[in-house]
Formats: C-alpha cells, sequence, structure tokens
C-alpha cells in the first residue's frame, strides 16, 4: 500500500533471496503489487516498481499486506479489500505487516481472532476493529492468517513461517547470514516505552496508576499514597528519573493517548477530550495546540507529514 515501510519489504524479501541464494535453487519467488500499479512509494520517499492487483490474479500461496503510514485512507480501498477477502478464500495465506493488518481486519478476515498491533497503534486499533483482539506482541501465526507488530519483529515472522518449509540446516545458515542469534516467539510481548525506563519500583507504581486513570485522572497526593511515598517524595523522584514532574508527565501521557486517537480513530474531538481527561474541548485544544503546534481538528490523519510525540 502508498506510503508503506521500506524496512517491513527487506525484511520480508531478503531472507526469501538468501535462501534462494545459499541452496543455489528457487526454493522462493515474488512479485510487488499494489493498488494501481507502476511506482509505489514507501514512506522514507523511495518507489518500487510495482504490478496492478487484480481480481483475477489469485494464484499466491502467500500474501504479505504491508502497510505504514495513513491506513485509515488504505482501508477505504474497496477494490483491495475485495481482493484480500477472493484470495483468502482460495486458500491463500494472508499475512498483514505492520498497519497492513488494519487493511485485513477491515476485510473482516480479523473478527474474533488475535492480532499483533505495534503499541503505537494499538489503542486506535482496538476502537476501530473491536472485535479482533489486538495484542502488544510480535506476531500472530493462525491458520492461513498471520500478522506483525512490524519492524524487526517481521523478521523474526518470516523466519518462523520458513522454517515449517524448508529443513532446519536451510534456516540455521540463513540465520547466521542475518547475523540472527534468536529466533523470537510470536507471544513475546513487546517492550513499550515506559518499560525502557529505568526507575524505582515506587516510580513505576505511579507511572502505572497514571496509565489506568487516563480518562478520569487522579490526584497527585492519591498516586503518592497508592506508590508509597509522599507528595514531595513523588515529585523528587520523578525529577530525579524523568526529570519532570508527576503533574507534567501526567499530561504528556493523556495527550499521547489523544494524539493516537486523533490520527487512528474517527472519533469526534470531544470524545476524544474526554477519554484523555480533559473536562472541556476547549482546554483541551489549547493544551494539544501548545504541545503539537496545531489544533486537535488539525490532526486527524497519520501521516509522514503530521506531528509525532517522541518524548514524555
Amino acid at each position: 500500500m502508498p506510503n508503506f515501510s521500506n524496512l517491513g519489504l527487506g525484511l520480508v524479501i531478503e531472507p526469501l533471496f538468501i535462501t534462494n541464494w545459499l541452496t543455489q535453487s528457487k526454493q522462493f519467488s515474488w512479485r510487488i503489487l499494489s493498488p494501481h500499479g507502476g511506482s509505489v512509494f514507501a514512506s522514507n520517499g523511495m518507489s518500487h516498481p510495482s504490478d496492478p492487483i487484480s481480481m483475477a490474479d489469485i494464484e499466491f500461496d502467500i500474501l504479505f499486506v504491508l502497510a505504514s503510514f495513513e491506513p485509515r485512507q488504505q482501508t477505504l480501498n474497496r477494490k483491495v479489500l475485495n481482493w484480500v477477502q477472493k484470495l483468502h478464500r482460495f486458500g491463500t495465506e494472508i499475512v498483514g505487516i505492520e498497519t497492513g493488518s488494519e487493511v485485513i481486519a477491515a476485510a473482516g478476515l480479523l473478527n474474533g481472532k488475535s492480532a499483533a498491533v505495534h503499541w503505537d497503534n494499538i489503542a486506535g486499533f482496538r476502537e476501530l476493529y473491536p472485535d479482533v483482539n489486538a495484542k502488544a506482541i510480535l506476531f500472530t501465526a493462525e491458520s492461513k492468517l498471520m500478522t506483525s507488530a512490524g519492524a524487526t519483529s517481521i523478521l523474526d515472522l518470516i523466519l518462523s513461517w520458513m522454517g515449517s518449509k524448508l529443513e532446519p540446516k536451510i534456516i540455521r545458515e540463513v540465520t547466521r547470514h542475518l547475523l540472527k542469534t534468536q529466533i523470537k516467539n510470536g507471544d513475546d510481548q513487546q517492550q513499550l516505552p515506559e518499560q525502557q525506563i529505568s526507575v524505582s519500583s515506587n516510580i513505576e507504581i505511579a507511572i502505572n496508576l497514571m496509565n489506568e486513570n487516563l480518562e478520569n485522572p487522579l490526584a497527585c497526593k492519591v498516586i503518592a499514597e497508592k506508590s508509597g511515598l509522599s507528595r514531595r517524595q513523588l515529585e523528587r523522584q520523578f525529577f530525579q528519573h524523568l526529570l519532570t514532574t508527576p503533574g507534567q508527565y501526567y499530561i504528556a501521557l493523556r495527550l499521547k493517548n489523544a494524539h493516537r486517537l486523533l490520527q487512528q480513530t474517527e472519533l469526534p474531538v470531544t470524545e476524544i477530550a474526554l477519554q484523555s481527561g480533559f473536562e472541556s474541548p476547549e482546554h483541551f485544544s489549547r493544551v494539544y495546540r501548545r504541545r503539537f503546534g496545531r489544533p486537535p481538528s488539525k490532526d486527524r490523519l497519520q501521516a509522514i507529514s503530521s506531528p509525532a510525540m517522541f518524548k514524555i
């Protein structure tokens, strides 16, 4: 799909190429297709030649759906959804790579099933597809349906899938050439941003309380008490570990939640403000504009040009 991840495409194809090279045989062959054919641009601006999809073109063992930015735009492409549904009916394995899983979900193929979704997109995914069990894990592999959360988990999924097709000695040699020491399990949890911060157990409790109470924010005094600290101790430890105050950190978490829902769902701005703990849309708009340089109503697309939240 347009604005797909170029990294994702490389991680899908390179292990297949290496296998063909090592075995000096055509174990795998592949084609790159896009909704309209011709040059299809990745999110980093690079382009790849592609064939157009066709409803008559269904002779595939497996289909990898690659998408990244603007996933809601891609899920509106009825031609693509109908084609994916048809391939699935004819027995093709369908794999969602990164937000390519949203395309598969929009086609109705993931209802009642699990999907691995990147932590940055999981809130929006759950809102849009409540019938899918979205998980912050690396990948899923069910009968004829697989999903990858994206990034390096794609390589784990590909190598795991290849392991069911090839002799173990070939997979071992491919992983050695990729400098991959271990193929991770699909059920392995993603490391969330808050887990990457080295903090005391008290601060970890405080952060968990904040994340669990975004819609109805707790007072800092209450958070301190539940974390086993005085308010002053809480403030001192937050500044020591995170260089900010508990209040500022809490606001940033709520803005992060709002930012994702704005870009990833069709929820009204007023509802997003309430879900993120802001008592009025006016207050929410002021705070949001200060952080992102634009009002919430102008930040409704998860595009390359949209502002990103990279720091708490």
